[in-house]
């Protein structure tokens, strides 16, 4: 999004891990500031511990850029806004806080906390103090505005959901990909899941499902700190039907992707997610025109009944959306999945994010 403002040039702060791996990453473009993180690991204290680094380190690369007008701070977790709250204290800049996830709710999801706990009051609170000094806020769902009007009152709100370069799409070819063992099962549908395999994903309850269509294929691209739990059911199970790939990059992403026949859009059944959400891979399957299925109540619902582009059924109902796939003509699915794709170019395509993007900076740059 921020390579299509046409008025801003930007900076991103950026840890030096790759989440999954914990392997250093590294960059040429001379838009990023990378910060060395030493501390790794997934529990929850080491993850808040990370966090804690990350935000002491980031104030300080972030004090050696000038003229700063706009602060930024995307928030996965709560300690980013706080680095973005002191620079923008120090540099004079104002301060728009976006949130991705709705913390702490997120964790209590997760059964890290428990409602009304100590934890919990202080995650509150420092959810609050962040919400009262931000100049902006953007979230990434349209049904969080609610939220914000209830915990955020007297604060601008914008809604800038994910988005798809849907032209880049377009430019893409089918990935050579071996099938192998696999082979047979591609004579009917194949089914695709890209992203992240951690419990917020709900994988379980495709594996639950995938054993009533043995003639048809389940393609799991991607990593997590549930895959191979994942896999070792896989195993024990005999599921021959579910094959399991590596993650790819985002610009490989849509190359695997034209080789499948629908997208499988699922959520575990959290109480956080039918409060709102902008999922990614939705957004990329409609982009590249593929079918989709989602077990996402509200927002992913609402968008497949507009643009007529898949099918909507509760958490535990995946087998009932499969099944309604398969119904349908090839040509059925490939003109539902166009369906999609126009949806995506003219609701959710890179410029137009973009472009309320660069109104929000706009504004509150002038704000007083």
């Amino acid at each position: 999004m921020f390579s299509l403002l046409e008025n801003w040039r930007s900076i991103f702060i950026v840890g030096d891990r790759n989440y999954f791996s914990g392997e250093r990453i590294d960059t040429s473009d001379a838009r990023f500031r990378t910060v060395r993180l030493l501390i790794t690991g997934k529990t929850p204290a080491r993850r808040a511990m990370g966090w804690l680094e990350y935000m002491v380190k980031a104030i300080f690369v972030g004090l050696k850029e000038r003229n700063v007008d706009v602060i930024y701070a995307s928030s996965p977790h709560l300690f980013t806004p706080v680095a973005g709250w002191v620079l923008a204290k120090m540099m004079r800049a104002k301060l728009v806080v976006e949130i991705r996830d709705l913390w702490p709710e997120s964790f209590i999801a997760l059964d890290v906390i428990r409602t009304q706990g100590r934890m919990y009051k202080g995650l509150k609170a420092l959810e609050k103090w962040i919400y009262d000094r931000a100049d902006w806020i953007v979230g990434v769902s349209v049904q969080w505005k609610v939220y914000f009007q209830q915990n955020a009152p007297n604060k601008s709100f914008t809604a800038i959901p994910n988005g798809t370069d849907v032209a880049a799409f377009d430019l893409a070819k089918p990935a050579a990909l071996d099938w192998g063992k696999h082979g047979s099962a591609t004579n009917g549908l194949k089914f695709v899941f890209a992203g992240s395999h951690g419990p917020k994903d709900g994988l379980d309850l495709l594996l639950d499902a995938v054993g009533d269509f043995p003639e048809d294929l389940f393609v799991l691209i991607g990593n997590g700190t549930e895959k191979s739990k994942l896999a070792d059911r896989v195993e024990r199970e005999g599921l021959k039907n579910v094959l399991m790939l590596e993650p790819v990059t985002k610009a490989e992403l849509p190359s695997y992707l034209k080789l499948m026949d629908v997208g499988l859009h699922l959520v575990a059944d959290w109480e956080v997610f039918k409060r709102g959400m902008s999922p990614n891979k939705l957004h990329d399957y409609l982009g590249v025109g593929l079918p989709v299925i989602s077990n996402a109540v509200g927002e992913p619902h609402h968008i497949l009944e507009v643009s007529r582009a898949g099918v909507g059924v509760s958490s535990g109902e995946i087998s009932r959306g499969i099944r309604a796939m398969k119904m349908l003509e090839r040509t059925e699915l490939r003109a539902m999945g166009q369906n999609g794709r126009e949806w995506m170019l003219n609701n959710r395509s890179r410029p137009i994010v973009a472009s309320a993007l660069e109104q929000v900076l706009n504004e509150v740059s002038k704000s007083g």
